[in-house]
């Protein structure tokens, strides 16, 4: 199975998972995974360094 879409890691050994992660809580340790930020995350005081990432 594959799942394109999910907030947390489930370590599933059928399952491929795309991991959407926070700039500022990227874990590497997470094979695969997308970055991104919701629209009701942004924070003003530290977008422009998400934004870098």
């Amino acid at each position: 199975m594959i799942n394109l879409h999910t907030h947390k890691f489930s370590n599933q050994a059928n399952v491929l998972e795309i991991v959407n992660q926070y700039p500022l809580e990227l874990d590497v340790l997470v094979p695969n995974y997308s970055i991104g930020i919701h629209p009701w995350k942004i924070d003003n005081n530290t977008l422009a360094t998400e934004l870098q990432i």
